[in-house]
């Protein structure tokens, strides 16, 4: 189909003022417009994470020689004549806007080949204007040179992330591509290096493979769900792989890479329950539709999608995708075992001893571990509810209720309105400041522990609940940040080093901090490019409880972007898991009130997380009602 201007009512329709944003925003347009033109072949390779150099280049169609002023003309297209075809539309571009809107920002060149011409045609143009059109020898296609992005609207650069991200979302993005279009040899390079390549004839596993690694595949589940609207087929993690974040989930509609948080919620729902908290499934998941039934005109990048019988398709997924799951997972219990010296971990599955929450040593001897988790229950005595405890002035104060599920303190997507946890304990302690008649905690009676969970204090007055396991984690956190601030660390050589894959922004963000993790008692140096090794960890942190995933979840929160390191400290602590011993003795409750008054001597300086109060009236009313 030649390119054309479509008319002024299909423009009104369908223009999204689209704005080239990043270098991300380049590649995509332009490798999109390559598949569009039936490509067999395309070459990626940027500089500088694309803020220097883009070059695209792909044995397509070509465009002829009088219409290559016209394709970087605003809203002048080959994919529509009128406005209803965006209801049959399968390519990827329609609207016209992306030539002309990298055109506007950026010096490019393009040399170009159709099968009829004997020879290709080479333009280069700035701000849209072809300043230079000559004839060249090339094979058929078409090869985009983008170069100085932005060079002409300079505030527009000071939006620009760093070079890690950008490579980071921009390798996403070709993964994308690759795992799409099976049928297409992608070659990816950066700065000079190649990244991937794929082949035409690749399937979709060989594309996995070659993208990540045969282990990956190894761990991926298919799936293959149909009904008389939506075929859903692809792949999703197992309970043994899993990851910190998202950046392993892909999902295509009738091949668009695009972004649903239904459709990602569903899937991430049906693991919940089998990987553990804070960690994410891997899936790369194929949804065919007919056109008729989506819209992809609702954002400018395309990345979203409105599906007509939405409710149908989550429903199909949501009913077909846990069984699934299940089927193909199976409970499994580690095992250690000594073995030449060295500790070993492996899986058992069906083990004939089937203790819930164990851990099995070399003479296969069970021990059982309290851990505190959402999961942990108790029974109690029919004099009072465990509700109960927690329903007195809610609205004063943290219940213990909220303090039960550690993960609650564990913020994946903090929300603007809510204060920082390491703000939260500042403000405490300046606001008891001012506060009369301080009472230390130590003061107080040692009666009981309650549930294995809590420790009850008492005066004349009033009850003091303790939440162990926060209590226990505040004092972790206070002496690794001093230790930290004075350079005084006490850190525990590891036995193997513990080798962590990191992302591009999350090696950049690594490389800024440490010296500061160092500071923490955490000596780690770079692998290779995409790992780094863990060498020491703090003695606070290290202990038996302590595996790789551990570390690779702490690590992770001191890696979180724009937030000051003491805060990602606190969240790192959070991420410690904290064992208990089945029966905890009034000696470890002593200990444990003594460490807190040596941080703060008074109860207003704890966290309202950790401390709860109760009057002897409130309390009665609780345990003693009728």
């Amino acid at each position: 189909m030649s390119i054309k201007l479509l008319s002024d009512e299909t423009i009104q329709k369908i223009a999204a003022g689209e704005v080239v944003e990043n270098p991300y925003s380049v590649i995509k347009e332009l490798v999109e417009n390559s598949i569009d033109s039936k490509a067999t072949t395309i070459k990626v390779e940027i500089k500088n994470a694309g803020k220097k150099e883009i070059m695209i280049s792909d044995n397509g169609c070509g465009i002829n020689e009088d219409e290559i002023e016209l394709a970087f003309t605003k809203h002048a297209t080959s994919k529509l004549n009128k406005f209803d075809d965006i209801y049959s539309i399968l390519s990827y571009g329609f609207r016209g806007e992306a030539l002309s809107s990298i055109a506007a920002v950026s010096k490019v060149d393009i040399n170009t080949r159709t099968k009829d011409s004997n020879y290709g045609t080479h333009c280069h143009l700035e701000e849209n204007k072809v300043l230079k059109k000559n004839k060249v020898g090339m094979n058929y296609g078409t090869t985009i040179y983008i170069r100085d992005l932005f060079y002409n609207v300079p505030i527009r650069k000071k939006f620009l992330k760093s070079d890690s991200y950008e490579n980071s979302i921009i390798t996403t993005l070709m993964y994308s591509f690759a795992l799409a279009n099976q049928n297409i040899s992608f070659k990816y390079i950066k700065d000079g290096k190649s990244i991937f390549e794929t082949n035409e004839k690749n399937s979709l596993k060989d594309n996995i493979i070659e993208l990540f690694d045969r282990n990956f595949f190894k761990n991926l589940i298919p799936i293959n769900i149909k009904d008389s609207d939506y075929n859903v087929y692809g792949y999703i993690s197992n309970n043994h792989y899993y990851k910190s974040n998202r950046s392993s989930q892909f999902l295509f509609v009738n091949g668009r890479y695009v972004y649903d948080e239904k459709i990602r919620n569903i899937v991430e729902k049906s693991l919940y329950s089998i990987i553990p908290k804070g960690k994410f499934p891997a899936f790369i998941i194929f949804v065919e539709v007919n056109p008729n039934l989506i819209d992809i005109n609702v954002h400018p990048n395309k990345k979203k999608i409105k599906f007509i019988f939405e409710d149908k398709l989550l429903n199909l997924i949501n009913n077909n995708i846990l069984d699934i799951i299940f089927d193909n997972t199976k409970s499994d219990y580690i095992v250690a075992k000594e073995n030449d010296d060295k500790l070993e971990q492996i899986y058992v599955e069906n083990p004939s001893d089937n203790s819930d929450n164990c851990v099995i040593d070399s003479d296969v001897t069970c021990i059982n571990i309290t851990e505190y988790d959402d999961n942990y229950n108790t029974d109690m005595s029919e004099k009072f509810s465990y509700e109960d405890l927690f329903k007195v002035k809610s609205d004063e104060i943290f219940t213990v209720n909220e303090t039960i599920s550690i993960d609650k303190y564990t913020i994946d997507e903090p929300k603007k309105e809510q204060k920082s946890i390491f703000e939260e304990i500042k403000v405490d302690k300046l606001n008891a400041v001012n506060v009369e008649n301080k009472k230390a905690l130590k003061d107080y009676n040692l009666l009981s522990t309650l549930f294995n969970s809590f420790i009850l204090l008492s005066d004349n007055n009033e009850f003091i609940i303790l939440d162990i396991i926060n209590a226990k984690r505040r004092i972790i956190y206070e002496n690794l940040y001093s230790g930290y601030k004075n350079n005084s660390t006490n850190k525990q050589i590891l036995l193997f080093p513990i080798i962590l894959e990191l992302s591009e922004y999350e090696m950049d963000k690594f490389n800024k901090i440490k010296l500061d993790l160092n500071s923490l008692g955490i000596e780690a140096d770079v692998f290779d490019e995409n790992s780094i090794a863990i060498r020491t960890m703090p003695s606070l942190l290290n202990d038996d409880s302590l595996d790789k995933e551990d570390v690779r979840a702490m690590i992770n929160e001191l890696l979180i972007e724009n937030n000051i390191f003491e805060e990602n400290l606190y969240r790192m602590i959070l991420k410690k898991k904290i064992y208990l011993n089945e029966n905890f003795t009034d000696f470890e409750s002593k200990e444990l009130i003594n460490k807190l008054s040596f941080l703060d001597t008074d109860l207003n300086f704890l966290d309202k997380k950790i401390v709860r109060k109760i009057s002897k009236e409130e309390f009665e009313k609780i345990f003693f009602k009728d």
